[in-house]
Order: structure tokens, then sequence, then C-alpha cells
């Protein structure tokens, strides 16, 4: 799971009822009915259907995620998002060097990451309607890559484009989307979702390339509480998601 989360932030199960998927901070209010969701745990099933991944996401207050945490194999990674105002100016992550970011406004401009000597740093730019349209990655200043993203009229980010120097990897991926709510879009802070893989879409991928489709089963509120993905002949990885009600 600690590459699920690094997936989010640099560039996600079925259960016996519905309680069980669903984490109740407060008594339902008849008068103000719960209309969202809060992520706050994700599980991950092997192909043998045995728990192979946790991760757990904590909020301040104000709903500002602040901490997640994953435990994989008996090892726990924590990553710990540290704000300026209502920005995440760093992560600060235990089992690996940490990321920084910088704004132009709201909007996320470059992250940088210090990797065995080198200097990651990726450039973002956006669109009038404040979507990613393009991010490069530099390599200690060094132009590597590039992907070129473009979106539809549900707002959902339905084709990838790739350059890389090494022009045997240049390519695109193209996406379809459920009518569904994508939990990851709302449970990151609005500026790192817009550069996540999966937080970038109002909704959630059901196909990417030509891969097999994924699977899901979904609430009463439309957001997805199981997700099965196809690996190999019958094999299959399980995610399960639960929620804290707002």
């Amino acid at each position: 799971m600690k590459k699920i989360f690094l997936l989010l932030l640099v560039m996600c199960f079925s259960c016996s009822s519905e309680d069980s998927e669903r984490i109740t901070t407060n008594p339902p209010d008849k008068e103000n009915p719960v209309t969202h969701y809060r992520l706050v745990k994700v599980e991950q099933y092997d192909t043998d259907d045995v728990l192979d991944e946790t991760i757990t996401y904590n909020y301040n207050a104000s709903g500002e995620l602040i901490t997640s945490t994953e435990v994989d194999d008996g090892t726990t990674y924590v990553s710990t998002l540290n704000y300026s105002g209502n920005k995440v100016i760093s992560i600060s992550r235990s089992f690996i060097n940490d990321l920084t970011y910088t704004y132009t406004g709201d909007l996320v401009t470059t992250r940088s990451v210090l990797s065995d000597g080198i200097l990651f740093t990726n450039e973002y730019t956006y669109n009038a309607l404040n979507q990613l349209t393009n991010e490069k990655q530099f390599n200690d200043g060094v132009l590597c890559c590039s992907t070129t993203y473009s979106y539809n009229s549900q707002q959902n980010m339905f084709n990838a484009e790739y350059t890389n120097n090494n022009s045997s990897l240049d390519g695109d991926t193209y996406y379809t989307h459920d009518t569904m709510k994508n939990p990851f879009k709302d449970f990151l802070p609005p500026s790192l979702a817009k550069i996540s893989d999966i937080g970038k879409s109002e909704n959630n991928i059901l196909k990417a390339g030509s891969n097999e489709p994924f699977v899901y089963e979904y609430n009463e509120k439309g957001y997805p509480t199981k997700k099965t993905t196809h690996v190999a002949d019958d094999l299959y990885i399980v995610d399960k998601y639960y929620y804290a009600e707002l």
C-alpha cells in the first residue's frame, strides 16, 4: 500500500455488513442527512484473500489530512503532511526522503525530492479550469519525460500521453470512468488531488488502457466500498474502503 499512497502524491475491497464499511462518528441527523463521506482506511487483500496491507488516514479538526499510516508485512510507514496556512508545503516520510512543494496561487507548480543523490523535480501546468494538463520531470535539471492530460465534459481525465527521452517508452493511455463519487478526490487536499493519478478525476477509473476493467461495489451515497482488480487468469486483488460520515 506504500506504493499506492506514493502514487497518489507523486503524480485503492466485500464486507459482511454495511456497518463494517462505514465508520460512524456522529449519530444520524434526520433533518440534515449525511451527504458526504471521508475516507479513513483502505485494506488490500492478496490473491489468496489474505489481508496484505492496511493504510489509515487521520485528519485535524478542520478536516485536513495530516497523516497516513500504512502497515505492510509488519512494517509501519508514516507520511505526515506539513501545512503553511491551507497549503501542503512538504510531506515528511518515515521510509524515504521528504517531498517539498511550491505554489503559484493555490496551485502546485513544482514538487521536489532528493533520492540517491539525484534531485527529482516535477513541474506542473494547468488549464483555465485549473486542471492539470502537463507534467514534466527533471532529473538534476535535465528533462526526463513529460505527460500531457486531456479531460472530458464530466471533468474526468480520459487520456494521458507520455513522451520520454527514450522514445521507445512514448505512448498514451485512455481511461474510462464510472459515474460515482471518487473518494480520493475528496480526501487529499485539493492542490494535491489535482496532481495525483487517482484524484484528478471526478469519478472512479473503470478501465486503463487494455487492462481488464476494475469492478466496484458502492454504498448508498455512491462511494466505492470494494474494488476488485484482475491480476491474471482467476487471480484477483481486492481493496476495501472505509469511511467516516460528515
